[in-house]
């Protein structure tokens, strides 16, 4: 992440909830303290604390609403994984990990998986409900 991104996120969060104070050396302090965190995340933090804060946050509070999110994310793909048919990956039956010599190794479809969680890749699709009805 740049600060020219993450300035594209802070700026509306920052107008959406006033702060009026907020200035250049402010822009980079936040940055600083939060250039470790995906900005996908940050910007769904941003969208969520618009909606529902009183204030500016600290970096804190946005750093924690970011981990809420991740984690949610992480628990929605999880739930959808279970919900499948098939597993996606053969190679690791979608647990991240796949099996080499006496151990385990990372899978390759952590990258995909990853991706989604971050919202840069769809959802894995699950199949129509049929709801007992015939075709």
């Amino acid at each position: 992440m740049t600060l020219q991104e993450f300035s594209q996120v802070f700026a509306p969060l920052a107008l959406q909830l006033r702060a009026t104070d907020a200035d250049e050396a402010m822009v980079r302090a936040y940055f600083l303290a939060l250039k470790d965190v995906p900005l996908e995340f940050l910007a769904m933090a941003a969208q969520r604390l618009a909606k529902r804060g009183e204030w500016f946050p600290k970096t804190s509070e946005w750093l924690d609403a970011a981990k809420r999110i991740e984690a949610e994310r992480i628990e929605q793909q999880r739930e959808i994984l279970r919900k499948l048919p098939t597993p996606l990956c053969l190679g690791c039956d979608d647990t991240g990990w796949e099996p080499c010599g006496d151990g385990v190794r990372p899978c390759a479809c952590r990258t995909v998986r990853r991706a989604e969680v971050l919202g840069r890749r769809p959802w894995p699709a699950l199949p129509e409900a049929n709801n007992g009805n015939a075709a």
